[in-house]
């Protein structure tokens, strides 16, 4: 399962890549330095959402809808993969093992989050930009689970494997 989980941390981490490097900072230049729906995760306004709009241009609209939002269609998955594969390597034999499914409350969060987003490009409208924002906000609170969710099975990990050690040489 280890194998497998880097196989799709590499792989997003090579999307997340582009995305951090390319598109997301050419559709910010495109706004005229205005932090992209993407890049909110505290959510935003409808005048904030608007602002985005009126800043973006056509260049910046066709990068985040033909460039962007398809490269963040695979990142979702292959993040779900990695944490899903993670955990339950970590947790093989424990009770909390079944939980690896929340996993993929962080993939849901981000598909709703991009399809909110092409929602927003193509229809401009206030419930548009209020619905997409909660998805971000939403989006970040269960990464934000997860990953130290993650962090902490890997803490415990680390801990009884020293302590074990320990116990080996007293």
């Amino acid at each position: 399962m280890i194998k497998k989980s880097l196989l799709f941390l590499i792989a997003a981490m090579i999307v997340y890549t582009i995305m951090m490097t390319y598109t997301l900072p050419k559709i910010q230049d495109e706004a005229n330095g205005y932090e992209v729906f993407d890049l909110r995760p505290m959510g935003y306004t409808v005048e904030e959402g608007e602002m985005i709009l009126e800043q973006l241009s056509d260049e910046g609209l066709r990068t985040y809808q033909f460039i962007q939002l398809p490269l963040d269609f695979f990142y979702p998955i292959l993040l779900a993969l990695f944490c899903y594969y993670l955990w339950g390597a970590l947790t093989l034999s424990m009770k909390i093992y079944k939980l690896r499914w929340i996993m993929f409350s962080v993939m849901l969060f981000d598909y709703l989050e991009n399809l909110g987003i092409y929602w927003i490009l193509s229809q401009r409208t206030a419930i548009s930009i209020r619905a997409t924002s909660v998805m971000s906000v939403m989006k970040a609170m269960s990464t934000t689970l997860v990953m130290s969710s993650i962090l902490i099975l890997i803490i415990y990990k680390l801990y009884k494997s020293i302590r074990e050690r320990g116990e080996e040489y007293a």
